[in-house]
């Protein structure tokens, strides 16, 4: 695997993908997107070793959110679903 990676940190170089977003200059566009992954400190060691270029965290708001009570999660009448977890965090002070 490690060698794979080392082929794939080659191939980014080689193809300049760098990109900037919001004043960021980022090595290449291969990131995470706000969720499970990237919620737990764990996830930046696999996230850092798999060469993403930034890592994106959980929601984090001013000021401090409960969330939505359950239910979070419905199914529709045409078998999709529906969820709403009200981004519950401990606000920007509580990091």
């Amino acid at each position: 695997m490690d060698r794979y990676l080392s082929v794939v940190r080659c191939i980014i170089y080689l193809a300049n993908l760098g990109i900037r977003i919001l004043g960021l200059n980022l090595e290449h566009p291969i990131l995470n997107a706000s969720g499970i992954l990237g919620s737990e400190p764990e996830h930046v060691d696999i996230l850092v070793k798999y060469g993403f270029s930034c890592i994106v965290t959980k929601t984090i708001t001013l000021e401090p959110r409960e969330g939505y009570p359950p239910p979070i999660l419905i199914e529709l009448d045409n078998g999709g679903y529906l969820n709403a977890v009200g981004l519950a965090n401990p606000g920007v002070k509580g990091i």
